[in-house]
């Protein structure tokens, strides 16, 4: 058997060289890379610092009520509004017709 070895030597180096490759090939497309996971991670810890900063649910949903309190008030305060063009309206034709007599 050694003499096997010892005589077939660079054949079987270089076979076994060549089956390593291979199975270093194959490894390399089923498995990521160290620097594609680094990058990754990366991105993950990114997003992750993102999300913490974005509302929860129940923080929209007070938002929500809020806004639809906030629309009703404002339907409340809309006819003294008109109220209020309305008699602004008025005294400013009232200080245009005295600048107009003035004159």
């Amino acid at each position: 058997m050694f003499d096997f070895i010892a005589q077939y030597w660079g054949q079987i180096y270089t076979l076994t060289s060549a089956a390593g490759m291979v199975v270093i090939i194959l490894l390399g497309k089923t498995y990521a890379k160290r620097d594609d996971l680094t990058l990754i991670a990366g991105r993950v810890g990114q997003l992750e610092q993102a999300v913490s900063g974005l509302p929860s649910q129940s923080e929209l949903h007070k938002l929500q009520l809020e806004i639809s309190e906030l629309r009703g008030e404002l339907r409340e305060v809309k006819p003294e509004l008109r109220q209020a063009r309305r008699l602004a309206d008025l005294l400013l034709e009232n200080e245009l017709a005295a600048a107009k007599e003035s004159k």
